[in-house]
């Protein structure tokens, strides 16, 4: 039999793993926090016992996240002495604007909390920043007075390992064009948020990470301006730029000439609504193939250069057979088509996203207008040499006329994925629904989740978990020779499904990828008399498994 084991016996090094990762990964903050939560989880491990108490007490790197710029000078002392010499992990919240409509994590503290702009204005600070060289700073700055805030922090910044900079409001405006100037920076990753910030490759000599978000279209560079910056960088190993570059002050006419080499980078994420723009942005980089990428884009229905993103994309994509790996991942939508790999087979994750925007001003007379689904086939033929090496693929299609373009119903997609061994579909293909709010979402993969795999060498549809006792059971009369039986909506549903992929008149559909059996585990609402009429109906085993 197992023995209960009293937390009391739990190994001292374990429990110190388990703070570690209390304090590293805290709850969300909600800006109508009293206390800062790594503080707040040390607090409450503190008090759960004394053995609890000494061991949290006696290692100081607990204690590098806990400084609290809003708490009251004692508590930050305090905290300073506990972490004795290590380099602090500083972060600086804006004083919560109506605590009244915030629902605070913790009990509201009757002590009101002093603005943490006050703290940086004080002599106090100076003890903080003398223990700031290698550590690292999150700071989330007001709208009403970011400039002061920003003026307060700035001395610090270059001792710092680690930056994180963002602009409570997208209202406010922060301009430090002259900070990363000179030399004797160390920071390694920086993060800006709604930032004017320019970068002087020069003075970053030891960043390896460098993600930039959500510049306003005034302060937005354009491509050159972020080609000379990678040029600057070529050491970068993490490049994300989003929704940052100009709008094209002309269509687009050609890729960028001068190549700009990158060898260490390891992952980059491009996200613009400008395909052009992206286009000649990732035609400008030379990146190893073990590169991850993460492509966003927009592209207008009416324009002929998504070809040549396509192209660009083909080209990279295309030199190896097994650069998906096994698995692969493919939604379409009226709105949106998401590539993306999955599982750790791929050489490096890939990530593609584009949206579709209708085009309001005809550009390009004559050009024919970019249907979802010709996106959707178009992408199957640039990457049909990668494809044909995935064995597993999960397919979300919600797109008009469904039968074309449906597996079920149409041998494209077996015909592409030759070495395919199953397809995870989403149920609401056949059931109904609405499609995904976020195409890019993998489907839920929650045990009691519905799901529907079809396994075409097996010949088998697997469905779990759906359920077909339909409370708002709407009767439907279905037709089988002479006689006239009823099921609800979804078996209704199914069975015509099926009927239909049956049909033998589908050019290019190859007899031994009918489906032969539907397993039905974990489903409920179907008797063992109406799975006889639906085996009658459609001509297809249904084994139940519960």
């Amino acid at each position: 039999m197992n023995r209960r084991t009293s937390i009391d016996d739990f190994p001292l090094e374990l429990l110190l793993h388990a703070f570690g990762y209390v304090v590293q990964d805290p709850l969300p903050r909600d800006r109508g926090d009293m206390v800062h939560p790594p503080l707040h989880a040390m607090l409450s491990i503190t008090q759960v016992c004394g053995r609890w108490r000494k061991l949290a007490l006696s290692n100081s790197s607990l204690w590098v996240g806990c400084v609290d710029l809003g708490r009251p000078e004692e508590c930050i002392e305090e905290m300073l002495r506990r972490s004795g010499n290590r380099p602090l992990h500083l972060t600086f919240f804006t004083s919560p604007v109506n605590l009244q409509q915030r629902k605070p994590l913790v009990p509201v503290n009757p002590t009101p909390r002093r603005p943490a702009l006050d703290f940086l204005k004080s002599p106090s600070f100076d003890k903080v920043s003398s223990r700031t060289v290698n550590g690292s700073l999150k700071a989330i700055l007001p709208s009403n007075s970011c400039q002061d805030a920003f003026a307060c922090l700035q001395p610090c910044l270059p001792k710092l390992k680690t930056i994180s900079l963002e602009l409570e409001s997208t209202s406010a405006v922060l301009r430090g064009h002259r900070l990363f100037k000179g030399k004797g920076w160390l920071v390694q990753s920086l993060s800006l948020t709604r930032c004017t910030i320019r970068l002087e490759p020069a003075a970053l000599t030891f960043l390896l990470d460098l993600r930039i978000a959500s510049l306003s279209a005034k302060d937005s560079l354009g491509v050159k301006s972020w080609l000379d910056m990678c040029a600057g960088l070529p050491h970068l190993q993490v490049l994300e730029l989003v929704e940052c570059f100009k709008r094209p002050a002309k269509v687009f006419q050609g890729v960028q000439d001068s190549q700009i080499d990158m060898p260490k980078l390891e992952r980059l994420v491009i996200s613009t609504p400008h395909h052009d723009t992206c286009l000649t942005f990732l035609d400008a980089l030379v990146i190893l193939p073990s590169c991850d990428l993460t492509l966003r884009t927009t592209v207008m229905q009416k324009t002929p250069s998504y070809n040549s993103l396509l192209s660009l994309l083909s080209k990279r994509y295309s030199a190896s057979e097994k650069v998906f790996g096994d698995d692969l991942y493919i939604s379409a939508t009226e709105g949106a088509f998401v590539l993306r790999t999955e599982g750790t087979s791929a050489p490096a994750p890939l990530f593609i996203q584009i949206t579709f925007k209708d085009s309001t001003v005809d550009l390009f007379r004559g050009c024919p207008v970019l249907e979802p689904h010709n996106l959707y086939h178009h992408m199957l033929k640039v990457f049909c040499k990668p494809i044909a090496y995935v064995r597993t693929l999960t397919l979300r299609l919600f797109l008009k006329d469904q039968l074309n373009f449906h597996p079920f119903f149409n041998p494209t997609i077996l015909l592409k994925f030759p070495r395919l061994v199953s397809v995870e579909l989403d149920p609401a293909n056949i059931f109904g629904g609405p499609p995904p709010l976020d195409a890019s979402a993998f489907p839920d993969r929650r045990p009691s989740t519905p799901r529907m795999v079809w396994f075409p060498s097996r010949r088998e549809l697997l469905i779990e978990n759906a359920d077909f006792s339909d409370e708002q059971s709407v009767q439907y009369s279905c037709l089988t020779g002479h006689h006239r039986k009823s099921v609800d909506r979804r078996k209704d549903a199914l069975c015509r499904t099926l009927k239909d992929h049956l049909k033998s008149e589908r050019k290019g559909w190859k007899p031994e990828w009918d489906i032969k059996t539907v397993i039905l585990s974990g489903c409920r609402g179907i008797e063992s008399r109406e799975r006889g009429k639906m085996q009658e109906w459609v001509g297809i085993d249904f084994d139940i498994i519960q």
